[in-house]
């Protein structure tokens, strides 16, 4: 038993000596800001003219993470810098596969945790035996999360050299090895690999040539150039029995000369082949638009948390100046029901909601069929397209004129007046619920931005389900008064005062009216107003002939009447577009605004000034409202100077994709959308401002900005 002792005592000591002799070459580890970064080798010590690896080490605190060599939409690489004994060779950083990092509204590319970045170093073959060589390496990265940080260490170590071949290092020759079978290996013969350019879209094609190794099933491409591909929209993805074909969407702004060849690395998730590098001349092909059917995933309580902002946003829409002229009415409507059959008023009340609800339907519906075909659409769409502006407007003047009694619409669209008739004014219920909706889409309420942005993004199941939720939000009041009568008890009763005030809401719709006509002219200039005013007086015409005349005469003037006003309203909203010789659309309040493109953005940030971006259009009468209370604000305007601010402005009020496009990368889709990138920082951490503004929510971020002077 003693001599097992001493034989233990004795393998212990002899260890430890050896151990003293044969340390691991390795520099101290430097801890950063969110970083621990050390240099580490795979050998014990070095053998002359024989190659080995060095690893840069970085250990990421969690949700922190750093870049690959083409960074992605956001980021920087990493670079080291070396410096060796005389006769010592480094090679290029050895990349292994990156990750996919999404930063809404972008994507990056790098690694989380723990990566190890390796360089190969080859020693003189006439290095002396029994030296110890200094190797020293500083090292520059970016380590981000929603901000990001540049780092700088200096690292260095020393090793032995010996004649005899190196032992593995027992610290960290696995780790090495297991990065070494993450580096891309060459692309196997069976396959063949080719790029093809549509312009609009980029085709990345792997195909099997012959019996062999299988196609991988799933399979994912990392340019190592940018301005390929957009990085943050997912590629189509098409598989047949001997090819995978992802199809990527192409940027909008990419430099006007580009290498004709793409170099990149596949990821396949194959065990034994788990990336691949690959490089090819791109094939130019016709051109194509990028169409993606791919639905990003989203989890249940994401979507639940979706639905309830849509359902706070619908019922807050209630409280917007554009749907405050048909809802008045609408509340007239309950006062002049109120002692009426209960029954009968729940049915108004459903009919209502049925309008309302049918009607975001449609509208969601439209949305997914214009995007699934490649269009760039959002929240208030039709207010884009002049002829709908002209119905519009049109339709609002009719009603108002009925509404002061110039003439009664035969089907009462705007349910007011004198008693329940069954049938046929359930349909002017139904209607009204339809026309709520369409003044409803120029304005976006508080937490309806993200529902709506998250409702295009995830598809056709999560825009039913969102716009559901907006309808059904907005109909609340109504259903609550309909379903409990007695609550309208705590309204006036009806009497005389009705008629008056019936005639007194034509002039919020005769306002509406002018603020449409305002729009019509910015997307047709005055040439389509003046159409679109004759029109109006044709329809003056056709009233005043209504009371006058032989009955089958008056009838069809009437008639050519209304064709001749079809014809004017037509005539006008196909005039020539102007919008773009009208900016900025507010006149002197905004000479400082430059014009809003992705390129100009771009070059202010470099500048490193803060830059604001207002995305905006003219129908949208919160972006209005906005303007007038907090943008024209003294002090405002004094901050936005005082801080050096660059203001940009993207007025979406005619249709433009490239606006539509920047709306999608941030989750939206509808106007107001307001950005403020700090001096600095990262694409990733832009900050969104809440839709609805008042001067002291703007002054409230500004006042975090630097001062001009200091930031200089």
């Amino acid at each position: 038993m003693n001599n097992w002792n001493r034989l233990k005592s004795f393998t212990l000591l002899a260890s430890f000596l050896a151990s003293s002799f044969i340390q691991a070459a390795e520099s101290k580890p430097i801890r950063g800001h969110h970083t621990e970064s050390m240099v580490v080798t795979d050998v014990s010590w070095v053998q002359p003219g024989k190659p080995f690896w060095v690893a840069l080490r970085f250990e990421m605190d969690p949700h922190w993470h750093t870049y690959w060599l083409n960074p992605g939409d956001s980021g920087s690489v990493t670079t080291i810098k070396w410096h060796l004994p005389k006769g010592f060779e480094a090679g290029p950083i050895q990349w292994p596969y990156p990750v996919r990092m999404p930063v809404p509204p972008l994507l990056n590319y790098g690694y989380e945790g723990e990566v190890y970045l390796l360089t190969q170093i080859t020693p003189s073959a006439s290095l002396p035996v029994g030296t110890t060589q200094t190797l020293s390496a500083q090292a520059d990265w970016l380590i981000c999360k929603e901000t990001c940080i540049p780092e700088r260490a200096t690292h260095s170590f020393q090793i032995a050299v010996k004649s005899e071949a190196p032992a593995s290092d027992p610290t960290w020759a696995a780790p090495i090895k297991l990065t070494l079978g993450r580096l891309p290996k060459s692309l196997p013969k069976e396959y063949e690999f080719r790029v093809v350019d549509h312009s609009e879209s980029l085709e990345v094609i792997l195909s099997q040539k012959g019996p062999g190794r299988a196609l991988p099933k799933g399979l994912q491409f990392f340019p190592k150039q940018d301005s390929w591909i957009e990085n943050a929209v997912d590629p189509a993805v098409k598989v047949s029995s001997q090819q995978i074909t992802l199809t990527f969407k192409r940027p909008a702004a990419r430099p006007a000369q580009m290498s004709s060849k793409l170099d990149g690395v596949l990821v396949t998730g194959l065990a034994d082949l788990p990336a691949v590098e690959v490089g090819t001349q791109v094939v130019v092909g016709p051109k194509k638009a990028f169409v993606n059917t791919a639905v990003p995933k989203a989890s249940a309580s994401e979507m639940l948390k979706m639905i309830f902002f849509a359902l706070i946003g619908g019922l807050i829409l209630n409280l917007m100046p554009c749907v405050f002229p048909i809802i008045s009415i609408k509340i007239l409507g309950f006062v002049s029901q109120a002692g009426g059959d209960k029954k009968k008023i729940r049915h108004h009340g459903l009919a209502f909601s049925a309008g309302v609800l049918i009607s975001f339907w449609v509208l969601a519906a439209s949305l997914v069929v214009v995007r699934e075909a490649g269009m760039q659409l959002g929240w208030g769409f039709q207010l884009q397209s002049p002829l709908f502006l002209a119905f519009l407007a049109t339709l609002f003047f009719i009603l108002g004129m009925n509404l002061l009694g110039t003439f009664e619409i035969g089907t009462r669209l705007m349910g007011v007046g004198s008693g329940l008739k069954a049938q046929s004014e359930l349909s002017q219920s139904f209607l009204t619920g339809v026309l709520a909706t369409l003044v409803a889409t120029p304005c976006t309420a508080p937490f309806m931005g993200a529902a709506l942005g998250f409702a295009l993004l995830h598809g056709a199941l999560a825009s039913f389900l969102i716009f559901s939720g907006l309808a059904i939000g907005m109909c609340v009041p109504y259903l609550l008064l309909s379903f409990y009568p007695s609550l309208i008890s705590f309204l006036p009763r009806p009497g005389m005062w009705m008629e008056t005030f019936k005639q007194l809401l034509s002039f919020p719709l005769f306002l509406t009216v002018i603020w449409l006509l305002w729009v019509f002219g910015l997307q047709t200039g005055m040439d389509g107003v003046i159409y679109l005013l004759c029109a109006f007086l044709v329809i003056c015409f056709a009233v005043w002939l209504s009371r006058k005349g032989p009955k089958n005469f008056r009838t069809a003037l009437i008639w050519l009447s209304i064709l001749l006003a079809v014809a004017l309203v037509y005539q006008g909203s196909n005039q020539q577009a102007v919008l773009s010789e009208a900016r900025p659309t507010s006149g002197n309040d905004r000479a400082n605004w430059k014009k809003f493109s992705r390129a100009a953005v771009d070059e202010a940030r470099k500048t490193g000034a803060p830059v604001f971006i207002d995305f905006t259009a003219a129908w949208c009468v919160t972006c209005q409202v906005n303007k007038r209370v907090a943008f024209s604000s003294s002090e405002v305007k004094a901050q936005f100077e005082k801080k050096g601010v660059i203001l940009f402005e993207a007025d979406w009020t005619a249709r433009d994709a490239v606006i539509a496009e920047e709306l999608a990368k941030l989750n939206r889709s509808g106007v107001p959308v307001y950005v403020l990138y700090t001096p600095g920082a990262a694409d990733s951490a832009a900050q969104l401002l809440p839709e609805i503004l008042t001067p002291d929510i703007l002054l409230s971020y500004l006042k975090t900005l630097p001062d001009r002077e200091k930031a200089s």
